[in-house]
């Protein structure tokens, strides 16, 4: 007598179940993964803005005379950041000053307080621009204060400048 082996294999019950399991988990993941790339790109943006004041300070500190960073609160496009060369400390980028570096935020994240002493209007007297500014020897003296980030999902990122001009940033949510 010939005996049969049990057929190998899943059913099609089986494999339905487990293509469910997986739609559900990748449906729960889906917005903590958007929530990561948004905090990757806040993060991204704080970095940026980092290298730009720390550029500013070591820049202030090689030619000896003041460097002024400025920023304009905004989303995207509106959410500036700029730095040049203020050897008459006006904190007004003049014809004649060297710019150093401007830039704004990734469409999705905004520039929500920059709050330092100085403050103007920029030159189509439209919106607030706030400014610090490095001495020649890299103090941000009378002009510390801080710029916060905030993204969609109201994830922020801090950096704080002392009057020694040191920079750090924090994030939060």
């Amino acid at each position: 007598m010939i005996q049969k082996s049990p057929e190998k294999g899943f059913t099609l019950l089986e494999l339905m179940v487990v293509v469910a399991m997986i739609t559900i988990l990748a449906g729960l993941s889906i917005p903590n993964l958007n929530q990561w790339v948004q905090k990757q790109k806040l993060s991204k943006n704080a970095r940026d803005i980092l290298g730009v004041m720390q550029e500013a300070k070591a820049h202030a500190i090689e030619v000896g005379i003041p460097v002024v960073v400025g920023f304009s609160n905004g989303v995207g496009a509106a959410g500036t950041f700029t730095s040049f060369e203020d050897p008459n400390r006006n904190f007004i980028k003049d014809a004649k000053e060297k710019s150093l570096c401007s830039g704004c935020v990734n469409k999705s994240v905004e520039i929500t307080i920059s709050s330092f002493e100085t403050t103007s209007t920029d030159s189509t007297n439209t919106k607030k621009v706030s400014y610090t500014c490095f001495n020649g020897m890299g103090l941000a003296v009378g002009h510390s204060g801080e710029v916060r980030l905030k993204d969609i999902y109201n994830q922020t990122a801090t950096l704080t400048l002392s009057n020694a001009g040191t920079i750090q940033i924090t994030t939060g949510s």
